[in-house]
């Protein structure tokens, strides 16, 4: 932080108050901004998330470093500010090179995979930081010392309406990332591809950087004019061109050396990529893989372990993973009906064009019906009945696939069975014996189902296939009875004969495995608003290349001793500050505060989107609505906390009521979530308003720290200095809250831990209250 002997140094601002026309230009400059910081974070963090073949960790760390990046060079430029002699030039210079960056930073994204890592390999959480910081780096650092420059710019000398100056500026950038939310999610995502965008966007940017120099510069603004007129123009030809799906493929085929790419596409729900060796075709979802050509054996396996338990299994309903030959090997039990359930119609679409004719066939059956939703919407809102339920989604490494191995899920399912009915889900088995956090992640599964089926049956191999069933004494291991269903279905296969089948039966393995649960006592089962397997997945990804000093057993107890010794720590240094009032060490309790605040308003956001996952299902267009809900808010309370600005007394009191506020709002969340749960139909409406209100106490809290904050004279240092510790405590928000709170103490008590944070923030905010009656 500044001293205050340099309040006296002056600023290079346009005057006493830039004029109408310039801070409409600085506004223009500023909303592009929160624009182009919104469309390249998804779309890097996408790009990256296939490259790295990740899941929500990969997310978090990804997002960990965009938020430190995006804090350190605001918080930079907010040191450089006295230092620059025109800031118009920079301001400019900035604009113009965030446009020719861009697409550079997809081809490092793209590259860094196939660069570093063969195709479906897993990465270590440390590379992900560190490659990711340095894809990420020119973006977000340009892009954190825009809002510098702005807040510099427009803040004049008016001491007393400085602070709402640069709220303007604050708000700004959260409209334009509303405006480059809805964009994306509404009309982007669904007709463009990648490079097509970000060639779009750099020409935005350029185009913007033309305006300021307009506006703004004074020297040399007709070749500047000139040079990005051409810029622009070039920009937008590549972007309206054939040259642009070139450049598309070319950056995609950066991420498979050594395989012939046959298509790559980019859908609302992640990225499909095609690719062919040796005549084996392989199917890539976010860079992993869901199936090949060649995977006869798994498929077969499959479907007979499942379907021969079922004395005529007429109607069967596959949720996932049925593209690569196992609708086929279920037709064979001549079933009346197929229902096959898959999200993503375009990705559907992107397969079915490129598969072998063995695997398109089953597709056209008249017996099978395609239905394109979420698969467990699609079991809340209708009233079919099935024989067999196969859920086929992979393991739980993500929290959208870690709905399927959920108590609720498996309630859910059962309620779809018929009498006889049966359900299987999977997992993979490292065909030595369970251990560690797979052990722990088993035995919830096993629990979840224990607590819904009455009868149950693990069958380990390859895979092990827990299988239940709503009847006892249904589900046989009786080797003999199988086979004979097998003869007279007169099912003919390549691997999956007699032998295998008395193979799979046998008792022994499945003894040991049953004997390894055992030995877990008081595993929680899989719950929605408890995703302990997700959990479990991470921590066997991190013990992988941590070793052993990594497999520790967290528990919200665990979490909640962390966090009241942070609160105690926090009130401690209250009162210190309060006691040291007049000494500029208090200044340091309202960065903590605002801090505090990110971390507090970023776990929420997490909270509301996995709840309405939870709640309503992976419903895309909802999601974007939440997150456009949210950004609105923080509009609407940050031009609210401008005209709180002039008096610094009122400005504190606001800040420690919107921290305040949040407690009480993360308190509250529990009882609104529990409520849901008995009325989805109401879960947009209800957590669109949740994500509106967080919103506005977060956007509330930014004018009013700067006006407490600022010295004399520079209300721009301040704001950069704290949108950068917003930022920082937003990142700590989304790592820990995203990969170790939510699935260790689940979302109700998270909710809990969140207020407690918030209330740490306010015992370093209450010194201003104090300082600020003097």
């Amino acid at each position: 932080m500044a001293p205050a002997s340099s309040a006296a140094r002056k600023s290079p601002v346009f005057g006493p108050k830039p004029t109408g026309s310039q801070r409409r230009t600085i506004g223009a400059a500023i909303l592009v901004m929160g624009l182009t910081a919104l469309l390249l974070q998804v779309l890097l963090t996408r790009e990256l998330l296939v490259s790295f073949f990740g899941n929500e960790l990969c997310i978090g760390l990804i997002l960990v470093d965009w938020l430190l990046l995006m804090a350190a060079g605001t918080a930079l430029a907010g040191r450089l500010l006295n230092r620059l002699g025109n800031l118009q030039a920079a301001l400019v210079a900035d604009q113009l090179l965030i446009a020719v960056l861009l697409p550079f930073q997809i081809y490092a994204a793209r590259s860094v995979g196939g660069r570093t890592m063969f195709p479906g390999e897993l990465i270590d959480p440390l590379s992900v930081l560190g490659l990711g910081a340095l894809v990420l780096a020119p973006g977000c650092l340009l892009l954190g010392a825009q809002f510098a420059f702005g807040c510099q710019l427009v803040a004049g000398e008016d001491s007393a309406r400085a602070a709402a100056n640069v709220g303007y500026i604050y708000v700004l950038e959260a409209v334009g990332s509303i405006v480059g939310g809805l964009l994306f999610h509404f009309c982007l995502a669904d007709h463009l591809q990648t490079v097509r965008i970000i060639l779009l966007l750099s020409a935005l940017n350029g185009l913007a950087a033309m305006l300021v120099a307009v506006g703004l510069l004074v020297r040399r603004r007709r070749l500047a004019v000139i040079c990005l007129s051409i810029f622009v123009i070039m920009t937008v030809v590549c972007a309206l061109s054939p040259i642009a799906d070139s450049l598309e493929r070319f950056t995609s085929m950066q991420r498979w050396p050594g395989y012939r790419l046959v298509t790559s596409r980019n859908t609302r729900y992640g990225n499909v990529a095609i690719t062919e060796h040796n005549s084996q075709i392989s199917v890539f979802h976010d860079g992993l893989l869901m199936f090949t050509s060649e995977d006869d054996l798994d498929n077969e396996e499959l479907a007979n372990v499942v379907l021969l338990q079922h004395p005529a299994p007429e109607r069967v309903l596959i949720m996932g993973g049925g593209l690569g030959g196992l609708i086929g090997e279920v037709l064979k039990h001549h079933p009346r009906v197929v229902d096959y359930v898959e999200l993503d119609r375009q990705a559907i679409k992107v397969i079915q064009r490129h598969l072998p004719n063995r695997l398109s066939r089953p597709l056209s059956d008249k017996r099978v019906s395609l239905i394109y939703a979420d698969a467990l919407t699609f079991l809340r809102t209708t009233d079919r009945q099935y024989d067999v339920i196969i859920s086929n989604v992979g393991d739980p490494r993500t929290a959208v696939i870690n709905r399927f191995y959920t108590r609720q899920a498996f309630q859910e399912a059962a309620g779809h069975l018929n009498r006889q009915g049966i359900f299987c889900v999977s997992l993979s088995y490292p065909q030595t014996h369970l251990s560690g956090p797979r052990r722990l992640l088993h035995a919830s599964v096993w629990e979840a189902l224990r607590q819904t089926y009455p009868q149950r049956l693990p069958l380990p191999d390859g895979r092990i296939y827990y299988l239940a069933a709503k009847q006892s004494n249904l589900l046989t291991t009786d080797a003999h009875l199988l086979t004979s269903r097998m003869v007279q279905r007169h099912i003919q296969t390549k691997y999956i004969s007699p032998y295998f089948i008395h193979t799979v039966m046998v008792p022994f393995a499945r003894q040991l495995l049953m004997q390894s649960l055992a030995t877990v006592s008081q595993t929680p089962p899989n719950d929605d608003f408890c995703p302990v397997t997700y959990h479990y997945l991470l921590r066997l990804w991190l013990e992988r290349f941590g070793g052993g000093a990594l497999n520790i057993q967290l528990s919200f107890r665990c979490v909640l001793a962390v966090i009241v010794a942070l609160m105690a720590l926090c009130g401690l240094a209250g009162l210190y500050m309060w006691g040291r009032r007049d000494k500029p060490i208090w200044r340091w309790g309202i960065v903590g505060a605002i801090a505090a605040t990110g971390v507090v308003e970023m776990s929420m956001e997490l909270v509301v989107i996995f709840s309405f996952q939870v709640i309503a299902g992976s419903l895309f267009y909802q999601l974007g609505i939440l997150i456009a809900l949210y950004m609105g808010g923080l509009a609407a309370g940050g031009h609210l906390g401008r005209y709180m600005t002039t008096n610094k007394r009122r400005a504190a009191i606001i800040l420690c009521a919107t921290l305040v506020g949040l407690a009480l709002s993360a308190a509250l969340m529990p009882a609104v979530l529990l409520w849901l749960s008995g009325h989805r139909e109401l879960a947009s409406v209800v957590l669109g308003t949740a994500a509106a209100i967080l919103g506005i106490l977060g956007g509330l809290h930014f004018p009013t720290g700067v006006a407490v904050f600022a010295l004399p004279g520079q209300p721009a240092q301040a704001g950069a200095t704290l949108y950068a510790s917003d930022l920082a405590g937003a990142s700590v928000g989304a790592l820990l809250v995203s990969t170790i709170i939510i699935p260790v103490a689940g979302l109700l008590q998270t909710c809990f831990l969140v207020s407690l944070i918030s209330l740490a923030g306010l015992f370093l905010a209450l010194p201003t209250l104090a300082r600020c009656k003097q």
